[in-house]
C-alpha cells in the first residue's frame, strides 16, 4: 500500500552495517536480540565488529542485503546509498546529519541521496532507524526500553529523541515497532503508516509529528486506515504561530497554522492528543480494547475520595456515568448494607474489605449483565517499603469477576506510580486493562470513544489543495469590491450606495431608496472600526450629513448601507490557507469582540474544505452560541438553514471557480429571522489574478 515496497527493509533476514563506532551500537542490539538472520558489518579496518565477521567492502558480501544501517558521514553516506542500490539491496537507514537541516550545501546533498538510491526506499537522513520487536530487528544506534512480543501499537516519529525516551516508559503499553523518520527525504511518515497498517499484527498507530510533508498521500493513508479498522493518534508539536501577527484578518489572528492541521486530523478521523503520557495511554486502551464503542463507565472503588475525583475530572469529558438499576442496586445493598450509598461512581467503603467472598459477590455483581465498562480504582502499596499482600483479596475479586462474567474490565490507580509494570502484567494475562493515573486514565478512555466516533462521521472526500502565496504576491480588495464578487456568488448583502464626500447632497435621490437606520463606513482600510470609519445607526439624512463633516480621516469613495435587522446572532466566517496549501473555514463569533471571544470555550470551529451541509451545521451546534439558532431565552430564532446556505456559498468562492482567492472573511455574517448578510467583507487574491 506504501509508495515503497518496506517489507525487506523492516522485517530483513539478513543486515549490512557501514561504519564504526555507531556501527557497533547497532551490531550489539542485533546481538541481545532474538534476531537469527545474517548480519554483515563493513569496514576495512576491523576484523570483527560486537562478534560479527567484517567485510572491506560491499562486493565481499556473500549476499545481496534485505536492510542496511549506515552510519558513516554525509559525504560517504551518498556513495554507499549508490552501491546499495546497484546491488538491490531491500532499503536503508541513513545515519549521518548534516543534510537539509544545517544548510545549503546540505539541501543540495540530501536531494542526491534521493538520485542515487533511485527506486531503493530509505530512512533518513538524520535518522536513528527503527526497532521492530515483532521480529526481533533492532536497528537502532542506542539503547531502548522495549521488549519482543507478537502483537502491540507501532509509533512513527520524526525526533528519535522523542522516540527513544518513549521505549522507556513503563506504562506497559505494547510496542510492537518504533519508526524513525529523520529528514524524511525519501520515505515519510506516510510511507510507514502504509507499511504499518498492512502488518497485521499491529493493533493501532500513534504518530509523534513536526509536519506534513505530503498532504494528499497522508490523507490516503489515513483512509486506508479507516477502511482497516486501524486507529490513528497524533502529537503534533509546533503551536507557536507568530504569522499570526502579520495577517491582515481577524480570521488569522484567531485561526493559525496549528489550529488548521488539527482540523485535517480530526476530518480524517484521526485523534490528537498534546502529550506524551496520553500518547501512550490512549494506544494501551486502543490496542487493549479496540475503539470504545459506548462511553458508559461504571466506576467502583473503596474510597469516597477516589469516587469523587473520578466525578469531578469526568466533569469536562464525554464520559457518563449511568445509574444502576433497580435489581442491580439491590443485589449491591444486600452485600454492603444500608450504610453505603448506592451511585455511580461506586464508594464500597471498606466494610467488606478482607472478605473474600463478599468482595467476588460484590464485583460480580458489577460487571454481570452490562455493556459499559467497569473501571476498578486501585492503588497498591510500594512493595519496597510497604507490604501489598493486604491487596491481593481485591487483585482475586477484579480478576475472579473478569472470568465470571467476561465483562469489560479496566483497574486505573489513581496515580500513575502505584500501576506498576508487575502488577500491569497480571491484569493483562487476565483480559484486564490496567490504567496509571486517573486523569490521563480516564482521558485516555474517552479517546478510544471519540475515535469510534470520529471513524464514524468521516465524510471521506478529498482535501482543496493550493499552493501558498507570500504575503507580497497577495493583492487585498475593499470592501466595495469584495461585496461585489459576494453578491455574484448569491451571498446577501445590505442595500448600499457607493460615492464620496463631495457628492453626498448630491446623491438625495438614490439615498431616499435606502431605508434608515443606515451606516457610513470609509473604504481605505482594511479595519475600519479601529480607524473610526465607521458610523451606526444613522437615522436621518440631517444626521446623515452632519456626520460625514467628522470624518476627517476619509479619502475617496464611501460606503452607505442600510442596517440589518433585527440581528439575532452575528458571526465571523473566515477562510484561510497554510503553509501546505490546506484551506480551513473558520466560524466564529463575530463582531468586534470576535478575537476575545476566540479565547473561549467552544467559540470558533474550523473545516478544512470542501465542506459539506453536514461539516456545517456539526460545527455551528459544536459553538457555544448554538442556542440562538433555537431561540435562546425567548429571543427570535437565527435562521440555521440560510446560515448553511450562506456559509456553503461562500465556501464556494474557492471550492468551484477559477478565480485565485486567497483569503475570505465575513464579519460579521449577520443572522436575522429570515436570512444571513454579509455586513463587512475582505477577499484577498492573487496580485496577477
Amino acid at each position: 500500500m506504501s509508495s515503497y515496497n518496506l517489507k525487506r527493509l523492516l522485517q530483513p533476514k539478513s543486515i549490512a552495517l557501514f561504519g564504526g563506532l555507531w556501527v557497533e551500537n547497532v551490531a550489539t542490539q542485533i546481538k541481545n536480540s532474538s534476531f537469527n538472520g545474517d548480519v554483515w558489518p563493513i569496514n576495512p579496518r576491523r576484523k570483527f565488529i560486537a562478534g560479527f565477521k567484517c567485510f572491506k567492502d560491499i562486493s565481499e558480501l556473500p549476499g545481496v542485503p534485505d536492510a542496511a544501517f549506515i552510519g558513516v558521514n554525509r559525504n560517504k553516506t551518498l556513495e554507499i546509498l549508490e552501491k546499495l542500490d546497484s546491488i538491490g539491496c531491500g532499503g536503508a537507514t541513513c545515519f549521518a546529519a548534516g543534510f537539509s537541516e544545517v544548510d545549503n550545501y546540505g539541501k543540495e546533498l540530501q536531494k542526491k541521496l534521493s538520485q542515487a538510491s533511485k527506486d531503493m526506499p530509505f530512512l533518513g537522513p538524520n535518522c536513528y532507524g527503527f526497532l521492530n520487536y515483532l521480529d526481533h530487528v533492532y536497528m537502532w544506534p542506542d539503547q531502548h526500553g522495549g521488549k519482543e512480543l507478537k502483537k502491540g501499537v507501532a509509533i512513527i516519529a520524526q525526533s528519535s529523541n522523542i522516540a527513544i525516551n518513549l521505549t522507556m516508559n513503563t506504562r506497559s503499553t505494547p510496542i510492537a515497532y518504533i519508526l524513525t523518520t529523520g529528514n524524511q527525504e525519501k520515505i515519510d511518515v506516510s510511507d510507514l503508516g502504509l507499511a504499518m497498517i498492512s502488518d497485521k499484527r499491529v493493533s493501532a498507530i500513534g504518530m509523534y509529528v513536526e509536519g506534513f510533508k505530503d498532504i494528499e498521500k497522508f490523507e490516503k493513508m489515513a483512509f486506508v486506515a479507516l477502511q482497516h479498522n486501524i486507529p490513528i493518534v497524533v502529537l503534533k508539536s509546533g503551536k507557536t504561530d507568530l504569522s499570526k501577527k502579520q495577517s491582515f484578518s481577524h480570521t488569522a489572528s484567531i485561526t493559525g497554522d496549528s489550529d488548521i492541521s488539527s482540523a485535517f486530523l480530526k476530518r480524517l478521523g484521526i485523534i490528537e492528543v498534546d502529550d506524551l503520557e496520553l500518547f501512550l495511554e490512549s494506544l494501551k486502551v486502543l490496542n487493549f480494547n479496540g475503539r470504545l464503542e459506548k462511553n458508559s463507565i461504571v466506576s467502583v472503588s473503596c474510597s469516597g475520595g477516589e469516587a469523587s475525583l473520578v466525578s469531578d475530572l469526568s466533569k469536562n469529558m464525554s464520559l457518563k456515568f449511568p445509574k444502576f438499576s433497580k435489581e442491580k442496586s439491590g443485589k449491591i445493598r444486600n452485600t454492603l448494607g444500608e450504610l453505603v450509598t448506592i451511585s455511580n461512581p461506586l464508594d464500597y467503603h471498606t466494610f467488606i474489605w478482607g472478605d473474600q467472598k463478599k468482595m467476588n459477590e460484590l464485583f460480580i455483581t458489577i460487571c454481570e449483565n452490562t455493556k459499559d465498562l467497569v473501571l476498578f480504582v486501585f492503588d497498591v502499596p510500594r512493595s519496597d517499603k510497604c507490604d501489598p499482600s493486604s491487596f491481593n483479596c481485591g487483585i482475586k475479586a477484579i480478576i475472579n469477576a473478569k472470568k465470571k462474567t467476561n465483562a469489560r474490565i479496566a483497574v486505573i490507580a489513581s496515580i500513575a506510580e502505584s500501576m506498576t509494570e508487575e502488577l500491569a502484567e497480571i491484569f493483562i494475562k487476565n483480559k484486564i486493562l490496567p490504567l496509571g493515573g486517573l486523569k490521563t486514565g480516564l482521558k485516555a478512555l474517552e479517546i478510544s470513544n471519540k475515535s469510534f466516533l470520529s471513524s464514524m462521521q468521516v465524510e471521506g472526500t478529498k482535501v482543496l489543495l493550493k499552493k501558498r502565496t507570500s504575503q507580497y504576491d497577495k493583492k487585498f480588495l475593499l470592501e466595495i469590491d469584495s461585496k461585489i464578487i459576494l453578491k455574484k456568488f448569491g451571498v446577501p448583502i445590505p442595500k448600499s450606495l457607493i460615492t464620496n464626500k463631495s457628492n453626498l447632497k448630491k446623491n438625495n435621490y438614490s439615498i431616499n431608496k435606502l431605508k434608515f437606520p443606515i451606516v457610513l463606513k470609509g473604504t481605505g482600510s482594511n479595519h475600519k472600526t479601529e480607524n473610526g470609519l465607521v458610523f451606526l445607526n444613522i437615522k436621518s439624512k440631517e444626521e446623515l450629513i452632519n456626520t460625514q463633516k467628522k470624518m476627517n480621516k476619509i479619502k475617496g469613495d464611501i460606503l452607505i448601507e442600510e442596517m440589518i435587522g433585527p440581528i439575532s446572532l452575528e458571526l465571523l466566517i473566515g477562510i484561510t490557507k497554510d503553509e501546505t496549501g490546506l484551506f480551513a473555514l473558520t466560524i466564529a463569533q463575530g463582531g468586534i469582540y470576535s478575537e476575545l471571544f476566540s479565547k473561549a470555550v467552544n467559540s470558533k470551529e474550523l473545516i478544512i474544505l470542501p465542506a459539506s451541509k453536514k461539516s456545517i451545521q456539526k460545527a455551528l451546534k459544536s459553538l457555544a452560541i448554538y442556542p440562538i439558532f433555537q431561540g435562546y431565552r425567548g429571543l427570535p430564532k437565527a435562521n440555521l438553514k440560510k446560515t448553511i446556505e450562506v456559509i456553503m456559498k461562500i465556501s464556494s468562492l474557492i471550492e468551484e471557480n477559477d478565480k485565485n482567492f486567497e483569503e475570505i472573511e465575513i464579519n460579521p455574517l449577520i443572522i436575522t429571522p429570515k436570512n444571513a448578510y454579509a455586513a463587512d467583507a475582505l477577499i484577498s487574491i492573487q496580485s496577477n489574478s
